[in-house]
């Protein structure tokens, strides 16, 4: 028996949704995700991860009353319990004010959606495969000294339909996030030393195969013989690997609820300007081909694009209706639930921070006598509370004419506030991760530690 699709919940879900009474809206959206990872080693190809998984969004409103619920079952009874469910949730739900004008704001949202470019590259696993084997023998052709490498390719297909009160009929988006990386292994008089490199895309066809291959052999080499780093003060350029963990932490000092409950280093600097001009945070929800897309939260409140910081300047927080209501604003569409656990929470959907015109030759050539920190050798550590993180790292010690001396072991313990004021240049390299983006950017002073 096939599996279902979206189509098909979806359609299950609108009949059983236009027989409840005296409803004036409805929105209701099936998710189906598959997933696929094929790993090499040694060009043999294993698949350690096959699976589907689905996700049910209802969302009703009565006379100015919004209920949600979300399930992960597809299957026609378990869907008739969600619904009734959700109708029931009615009589429990506050009051909102804000939904007189939910029918109209929806539409709007909905004509910023691009739904056309559905397009997905259909490739045989044999064909993937052959691509991993070929990236192995590449890097190991690069040079004899290294010994090992592995290669993956891990897709995450989701296939969306999203109907609303009303419409003529449901609309429809598939999208897919491949990445394929590869890690490498070579020897070196203190151990072995390790590189990776990978590519994200929409589009399997848009893969570069021999760039991961070419740059993961070129990493791998360039940090044999890497030294410990000498502490001291340095101008600092970091890589859209380590910012984007940056930007990510920030967000939790940018949740409301964390302002609301002073764990917030931000709390009490609403409206000031604290950090550098060239810092622009934004959450947009619109942004092409991403997967933190949405149109509403998981509140019922419709998303929204919302910049929290601009040029150095915090304008605004992330707020669901508990915390809207606790600082006098409206809800800016940031009410996240947990499939797992129901538990509600503010989270991002698709945050980053601007990037700006320079490409990576303009930022390293910015930082001559610095050093180039490429990728995190732990993982950060961050207090909402103070602003304070803490992270180690390894890159290069920029010398100057295309001259790099490899450098481990940088630990920078410092402060959000500090470094992002010091903020001289930021890279147009913008990369993302799953919902947090950032390009690379230059700090003018900061203290580095050697291990």
């Amino acid at each position: 028996m096939s599996s279902p699709t979206p189509s098909h919940i979806v359609e299950h879900l609108r009949v059983l949704i236009s027989s409840l009474p005296s409803l004036d809206f409805a929105e209701a959206s099936a998710q189906k995700i598959d997933y696929k990872l094929l790993r090499s080693t040694n060009a043999s190809i294993q698949y350690e991860k096959q699976g589907t998984e689905y996700r049910v969004l209802i969302k009703l409103l009565k006379k100015g009353r919004l209920s949600s619920v979300i399930g992960k079952s597809s299957e026609k009874s378990s869907l008739a319990d969600l619904v009734h469910q959700c109708y029931d949730g009615l009589k429990f739900s506050p009051q909102i004010s804000d939904f007189s004008q939910a029918p109209f704001k929806i539409k709007n949202e909905l004509s910023n959606i691009d739904w056309s470019d559905s397009s997905l590259d259909v490739v045989e696993d044999e064909e993937k495969a052959q691509r991993l084997r070929n990236i192995e023998r590449k890097i190991l052709s690069h040079d004899k000294r290294i010994t090992q490498t592995n290669a993956y390719y891990d897709e995450k297909i989701e296939d969306s339909v999203f109907w609303t009160t009303g419409a003529a009929h449901p609309l429809r988006k598939k999208i897919s996030k491949i990445d394929i990386g590869a890690e490498s292994s070579a020897e070196n008089e203190s151990g072995p030393v390790h590189a990776r490199s990978n590519d994200t895309q929409t589009h399997y066809y848009n893969l570069d195969w021999k760039l991961v291959a070419t740059r993961c052999a070129k990493r791998c080499i360039s940090r044999i013989g890497a030294q410990p780093v000498s502490s001291g003060v340095y101008r600092v350029l970091l890589s859209s690997r380590i910012t984007q963990k940056l930007v990510c932490s920030i967000f939790e000092a940018l949740r409301a609820d964390m302002v609301k409950e002073d764990r917030s280093f931000l709390a009490g600097v609403f409206g000031q300007r604290i950090f550098s001009d060239a810092v622009t945070i934004t959450d947009d929800p619109f942004l092409r081909a991403r997967t933190g897309n949405a149109l509403w939260d998981d509140q019922g409140t419709p998303t929204q694009r919302c910049v929290l910081i601009e040029k150095g300047k915090v304008i605004s927080f992330a707020h669901n209706l508990q915390t809207a209501k606790t600082f006098r604003v409206r809800s800016t569409g940031h009410a996240k639930r947990s499939f797992e656990t129901g538990r509600n929470y503010v989270g991002a959907h698709n945050l980053y921070m601007e990037p700006s015109r320079l490409d990576q030759v303009d930022l390293i050539s910015q930082v001559t006598g610095g050093l180039y920190l490429v990728e995190t050798q732990s993982p950060l550590t961050f207090s909402a509370k103070t602003g304070d993180f803490k992270l180690k790292a390894r890159g290069y010690k920029v010398l100057g004419n295309e001259k790099y001396e490899p450098i481990e072991g940088a630990v920078i313990k410092s402060n959000f506030r500090e470094i992002l004021s010091n903020i001289l240049f930021v890279g147009r390299d913008l990369k993302w991760g799953e919902h947090y983006g950032a390009p690379s950017f230059v700090v003018e002073s900061l203290r580095v530690e050697g291990e």
